[in-house]
């Protein structure tokens, strides 16, 4: 009795293959003829972060609509030296107040809790005589009908 190799053939795994890669290739090309699944809408965190910007600057040039706008009708601050303050007083202090030559934020993190979000930095002021003044601030904003608002600033002198 003899016994005869046959060889195994297996048409099929290349085949196989092939349709993997095709149908791969596919995927792709309707994911990318698509576009993006999500929409590329900033995040709440660049949203909020680019609030914080919009109201010092409203503050610096005592933009009263701008803060009107940025600030939440139950807006309070906690100032540097305690005082507390609401929306309707910070707005008649915009409008008197002299204009710092600069005001810059640096070191902003903020973290978003749903529709809460706290940013703390720093706060950097120049005045026109040079004089400056560095504060830590925090700020609370929520979301409303899909716009952000400070609901609340405290800041504190760095000794």
């Amino acid at each position: 009795m003899t016994t005869e190799t046959l060889p195994i053939r297996t048409p099929a795994l290349p085949r196989l293959r092939m349709f993997a890669a095709a149908g791969a290739l596919a995927l792709i090309a309707a994911t990318l003829a698509a576009g993006p699944s999500t929409p590329l809408a900033v995040s709440d965190a660049a949203r909020v972060k680019a609030l914080v910007e919009e109201t010092c600057e409203a503050f610096r040039l005592g933009d009263e609509a701008a803060l009107e706008r940025l600030l939440d009708a139950r807006y309070v601050l906690v100032g540097a030296n305690g005082a507390v303050s609401d929306k309707a007083e910070q707005l008649a202090r915009a409008r008197a107040m002299t204009r710092p030559g600069t005001v810059r934020t640096d070191e902003v993190t903020v973290t978003v809790h749903g529709d809460t979000a706290i940013a703390v930095g720093l706060l950097r002021l120049v005045g026109a005589d040079g004089a400056s003044r560095t504060l830590r601030f925090s700020e609370t904003a929520i979301a409303r009908d899909g716009e952000w608002r400070v609901v609340a600033t405290q800041v504190s002198p760095l000794r």
